[in-house]
C-alpha cells in the first residue's frame, strides 16, 4: 500500500450517510481518546458537511 493510498479518505464500511445530502460521507480521519478509550470517526461529505460519531476502543484489536 502506499503512502497515498493510506493518506486519502476512505468509503465507510456501514450505511452512514450525510444529514445534508443523504449521500455515503468518506471517513477522513479517525482519532482515539486516550482518555476516555472512545475512538472517534471523522467523515466528510462531497458536499462539504462534516460529522463524527464515537464508539468504544475494541478491546480485541492490537495496541
Amino acid at each position: 500500500m502506499s503512502t497515498d493510498e493510506r493518506l486519502s479518505p476512505q468509503p465507510t464500511a456501514d450505511p452512514f450517510t450525510c444529514n445534508r445530502c443523504r449521500q455515503q460521507p468518506v471517513m477522513v480521519r479517525t482519532i482515539l481518546d486516550t482518555r476516555t478509550g472512545q475512538i472517534i470517526e471523522m467523515f466528510e461529505c462531497d458536499c462539504g458537511e462534516r460529522n463524527w460519531r464515537e464508539r468504544p476502543k475494541d478491546s480485541s484489536s492490537p495496541g
